[in-house]
């Protein structure tokens, strides 16, 4: 599944969220922040984190 870094309002706010669809990720951050209907929510897909070195090493 891809995962997507969220905008709102053209900045980014730090979170990410994993889904399989965009509309997936907006349900799950429309659901755990308060939005306004003046709100614009972007996401921008991003590779998924890279393995820590202690996971590498398993």
């Amino acid at each position: 599944m891809p995962t997507y870094r969220v905008l709102i309002n053209q900045k980014a706010t730090g979170d990410y969220v994993t889904s399989a669809t965009r509309e997936d990720a907006y349900f799950e951050i429309a659901s755990s922040m308060a939005l306004t209907y003046e709100d614009t929510v972007q996401f921008e897909e991003v590779n998924a984190p890279a393995q820590s070195m202690a996971d590498q090493h398993m």
